[in-house]
């Protein structure tokens, strides 16, 4: 019966086919592609993004891996040797001699001779030694009368006055015009003053020599165009004004401090001063203050407060620092300053009327400022950016019926926020964005500890839909900017806590494209 049903239907099944024209109803092919899925956007996005590339800028971690932000600038080098300017000492020296009448002799002999004490008249210095290394004597020798032809020279003795190569103290034999170099020559001195010797010598002659009553022998010297290595002695009680200066200020321009709403629980700023002048100095900053275009200057206060007493050096060469602390660091990084202005004097030995001081020709007072900012604090506004190419090209936007993102954020930062995708052309001209306002909020942020310190990742995995008009435009870019607007995650309260950004926290971005492709019938 079976085998009988079963012939039955074949027949009819046969009967059926034979009665149907099949070229009405032919398909040559169905073609129904798959939902294909593209790479979008892939990559990590990390703090240092935050700072422009600035040499001056460094980024450091402590043990812990704490990051911060070191950044030095040297802000003014000033000088007070201009305080001590030695003088030029013209000197008229003569020897008088009666009328006389000098028998021939076959060998020099001294005359006469000239002790006197030169001072410097300088007040309130009260030197001690002298390192020049610029400076001369010039010297002239006339007899009067001339007419008398006295064959003579005259000696030069300057105990105080040594060669640093010879070790020898100076001696010149003086006759008509000339100059002695000094720029070899360290001078000791007793309270600015030191000795000189005038010997006049009769040189040897075969004549008699007729000296007329009154008759002189005149020397004129004349020390001069010192400059020195190095000042020692007492450099007395005085004041020099520093000029005034505005100081451009380049880490308050960066993205960090310039675009972020950002209090922060520990910054450091503060200023050093070297002194490399071995004396007492105060600095007394008439005026100290952050400017910025637009706003009115805001003062900076220091500790120790102004006047400032700064450390100095004992051992020739050597340089000694004091750090100033700036107190209102909040203030001045929310100000964000684009320079600073200051004017100021500088007093040395103020009080005092002796002591052991030096300054050398290179003895400078150089202020930097430093900026230690650890990245501990609470912030709103970071914008972290990123462009990457776009590459679709193995698929056709004529071809796509409907698309979705496939996104996946690993946020390691204790910073929630929005993303967006801004679609540009191949000169980075901005097309359009992907997201509707609604689909942006999606970054989440870790969790943190007490001590604001990483707990767990925040993860946000999931597709969002594109509208039609995006999905055109999206084939047609060449590139494509991530730009996130972070903040730091709220407490229960939704107060912004204290978070700490470690050195290897990152924000993972992983997105691909879910395109389902148009049914193409053929």
């Amino acid at each position: 019966m079976r085998s009988w049903l079963y012939s039955l239907c074949v027949g009819f099944t046969l009967l059926c086919a034979s009665c149907i024209d099949q070229s009405d109803y032919e398909i040559d092919s169905i073609s129904l592609e798959p939902t294909y899925v593209g790479k979008l956007v892939t990559g990590d996005l990390r703090i240092t993004d935050l700072l422009n590339d600035d040499d001056s800028i460094h980024f450091g971690q402590t043990k812990e891996g704490l990051l911060y932000v070191k950044y030095e600038q040297e802000l003014l080098s000033e000088d007070i040797r201009d305080l001590f300017d030695l003088p030029s000492l013209p000197l008229n020296r003569s020897f008088v001699m009666p009328g006389a009448t000098i028998p021939p002799h076959n060998s020099d002999f001294r005359s006469d001779s000239i002790m006197s004490t030169v001072d410097f008249g300088l007040s309130p210095e009260k030197l001690d030694e002298i390192a020049l290394h610029g400076g001369h004597i010039t010297f002239s020798t006339t007899s009067n009368p001339p007419s008398m032809n006295l064959n003579y020279e005259v000696h030069l003795a300057l105990a105080g006055f040594k060669s640093r190569t010879t070790g020898k103290s100076l001696s010149a034999v003086m006759k008509g015009n000339g100059t002695i170099d000094l720029s070899d020559y360290t001078l000791t001195l007793n309270d600015n003053k030191f000795d000189l010797k005038l010997v006049l010598v009769f040189k040897k002659t075969n004549s008699a020599t007729i000296i007329p009553p009154a008759s002189s022998v005149n020397v004129q010297l004349n020390f001069g165009q010192f400059e020195f290595t190095y000042l020692k002695g007492f450099l007395g009680d005085q004041v020099t004004s520093l000029d005034a200066q505005s100081l451009p200020i380049g880490i308050f321009d960066d993205k960090v401090f310039q675009d972020a709403d950002i209090s922060l629980a520990q910054p450091k700023v503060s200023l050093t001063v070297f002194n490399e002048n071995g004396v007492p100095v105060n600095v007394n900053f008439i005026k100290l203050e952050a400017r910025k275009e637009g706003q009115a200057p805001m003062p900076i206060v220091l500790n120790p407060a102004n006047p400032v007493s700064l450390a100095y050096p004992t051992v020739l060469g050597d340089t000694k620092s004091t750090t100033i602390n700036i107190t209102n660091v909040n203030d001045l990084l929310n100000y964000a300053p684009s320079e600073f202005y200051y004017q100021a004097d500088a007093r040395i030995n103020q009080g005092l009327t002796s002591g052991d001081n030096f300054v050398l020709d290179t003895s400078q007072l150089k202020v930097r400022m430093n900026i230690e900012v650890p990245l501990w604090g609470s912030a709103s506004g970071i914008v972290l950016q990123d462009t990457l190419d776009v590459d679709l090209d193995n698929v056709e936007g004529s071809e796509v019926e409907a698309v979705e993102l496939k996104v996946k954020f690993v946020n390691e930062f204790p910073l929630d926020g929005n993303v967006q995708f801004v679609l540009t052309d191949a000169n980075f001209v901005p097309i359009t964005t992907l997201l509707t306002p609604d689909q942006v909020n999606i970054i989440k942020g870790s969790k943190v500890n007490s001590n604001g310190e990483l707990q767990s990742a925040g993860v946000y995995e999931g597709t969002i839909k594109l509208d039609q008009s995006k999905i055109d435009n999206m084939f047609e870019a060449k590139h494509i900017v991530v730009v996130t607007a972070l903040q730091t995650s709220r407490d229960i309260g939704g107060n912004a806590q204290d978070v700490k950004f470690m050195a290897d926290y990152k924000l993972s971005i992983d997105v691909g494209v879910l395109a389902t492709l148009k049914l193409k019938i053929e």
